[in-house]
């Protein structure tokens, strides 16, 4: 009988906390939520793209060391096809110098990723 009234102590305890959140607690929480749920689905799309980025890189190169390389080095804006044409372009046919600071930065990532992963075949 007294661990009875016990457990109902307890459940009548945590009924009553989770009353007492305030409504900015309660609007906190579920945003924290949301931010969660959007990660996985943020985390999920990243490995996905990896797969695809590795599978069409195998396709076309068929070097699984590379490919791999590749794979976790290529900026996250980017598909195979982008680092691609990139990596086979000049900066003129790019036009590198009219782009936006943050576009040039993604060129010279590629172009480091390129020469990092050629260097470890």
């Amino acid at each position: 009988m007294r661990t009875i009234l016990l457990y109902a102590g307890v459940s009548f305890s945590i009924t009553i906390s989770a009353f007492s959140q305030t409504l900015e607690q309660q609007e906190q929480n579920k945003a924290i939520e949301k931010v969660l749920r959007d990660l996985d689905r943020a985390k999920s799309h990243f490995e996905s793209a990896s797969k695809d980025i590795k599978f069409q890189c195998m396709a076309a190169i068929a070097n699984d060391q590379f490919c791999e390389c590749i794979k976790r080095n290529i900026p996250f804006v980017l598909n195979f096809i982008d680092y691609v044409t990139i990596v086979s372009k000049s900066t003129a046919e790019l036009g590198y110098d009219k782009m936006t600071l943050d576009d040039r930065k993604v060129i010279d990532a590629t172009r480091r990723t390129r020469e990092t992963c050629v260097n470890l075949r």
